[in-house]
């Protein structure tokens, strides 16, 4: 990392997704796109295969994450959007390209990208064209200062996160008799998932649909008296 001359791409989609399941045709894409740029990079892979010159790129099944975010020659942080690594990578200023698979990550992803901390792309969008380009948004000088920025105010804070979370568990244990529960906690099933709102809405359409059956009834049945008052046959509908 230290003989880096242009810097160095950190790529790591966590320990539950594995890089090395992905399909052929997107390591492929990956790899290619690392061949077309000047940077160095560092891939958690979780198999022996090498998969380019170790010049160019370092492999391994474990890597020591925030000492690498943390290096001064990290310039940018290929991810699955996890909120581990994204925290850490806020802290460092480290600009991310996100590519969210479940959980939590598509709405980090969606953050990383509106907070301008980073650019995401989608796994089914994954090729080399796509992926050389949101590469070289975030690579941009421009960019990289405002990640830095980002950083910066996220370090401002009255106190460090560790002092925080000291005080607040002390400031629980002095007052004991609060409750500090939130509400939000206790929220019912059918609330969670708007089943009562659901059903309002549901209620008020049936409601309009028998309302119309209804009326369209009754015009039919009009019709077919004053047609019979008249003598004449009424239309078969």
């Amino acid at each position: 990392m230290d003989e880096a001359e242009h810097g160095v791409i950190y790529v790591n989609f966590g320990t539950i997704l594995k890089s090395s399941a992905f399909g052929a045709e997107k390591i492929e894409a990956v790899l290619e796109v690392m061949k077309e740029l000047p940077q160095r990079f560092i891939w958690k892979w979780e198999n022996e295969n090498q998969l380019l010159d170790k010049n160019k790129l370092y492999v391994a099944n474990w890597l020591p994450q925030v000492d690498i975010l943390g290096h001064p020659k990290t310039i940018m942080f290929f991810s699955h959007a996890g909120m581990g690594g994204t925290t850490e990578a806020i802290h460092f200023g480290v600009p991310i390209v996100a590519m969210p698979i479940f959980g939590d990550q598509p709405s980090n992803a969606a953050s990383i990208e509106e907070s301008g901390l980073g650019v995401q792309i989608q796994y089914k969008d994954l090729n080399k064209d796509n992926l050389l380009t949101v590469f070289k948004k975030v690579l941009d000088p421009e960019f990289f200062k405002n990640v830095k920025r980002i950083s910066a105010a996220w370090h401002d804070r009255p106190m460090p996160p560790l002092e925080t979370a000291i005080f607040w568990t002390e400031f629980a244990a002095r007052h004991s008799n609060f409750t500090f529960r939130t509400a939000a906690a206790d929220v019912p099933a059918y609330q969670y998932a708007n089943l009562d709102i659901i059903a309002v809405f549901l209620f008020l359409a049936v409601l309009i649909i028998m309302f119309f059956i209804t009326v369209c009834s009754r015009k039919r049945t009009v019709s077919k008296k004053v047609l019979k008052s008249k003598g004449k046959k009424p239309k078969r509908e």
